[in-house]
């Protein structure tokens, strides 16, 4: 009967101390995309603009919803500075691009957003950390 051989508890210490090594090695690592705010707690009717900032210098970007338990939908994309189009759910969203690193979304519905950068339309390649909005001051997110 094989068993597995598992390393000798010694090196424990040493397998971490030679990760920390590597991950201190590898620099300062820049986020390609950034949104930001990462949390949003308003009032009801109150617009929030969300920030979509990409260093990739892509030509493709793309502001998504995602309601509970549903899946992604594209509420409006842009392939270049001063163009934009509507995607699945445009109503009652707002977009500009007045160059390539930024994709500005104005809302006002409750929901977790995404943005996302592409070098061609499709596949996405690079997505954001998401922002959830939450509209009424019953609902509270703590990070």
């Amino acid at each position: 009967m094989l068993r597995p051989v598992l390393p000798d508890p010694a090196w424990g210490p040493r397998l971490l101390c030679c990760f920390t090594l590597c991950l201190l090695g590898a620099g300062h690592m820049e986020a390609g995309i950034t949104q930001n705010p990462r949390h949003v707690i308003t009032e009801t009717g109150e617009k929030v603009t969300l920030r979509c900032h990409q260093t990739y210098n892509y030509d493709y970007m793309y502001w998504y919803r995602q309601d509970p338990g549903q899946g992604l939908q594209l509420i409006h994309y842009s392939y270049t500075v001063n163009n934009t189009e509507k995607g699945e759910v445009p109503n009652g969203y707002k977009v500009s691009r007045s160059n390539t690193e930024d994709f500005p979304l104005t809302l006002e519905d409750s929901a977790v957003y995404l943005c996302a950068s592409s070098l061609a339309t499709a596949p996405v390649s690079h997505v954001g950390l998401g922002t959830q909005l939450t509209f009424g001051i019953e609902s509270f997110h703590f990070e």
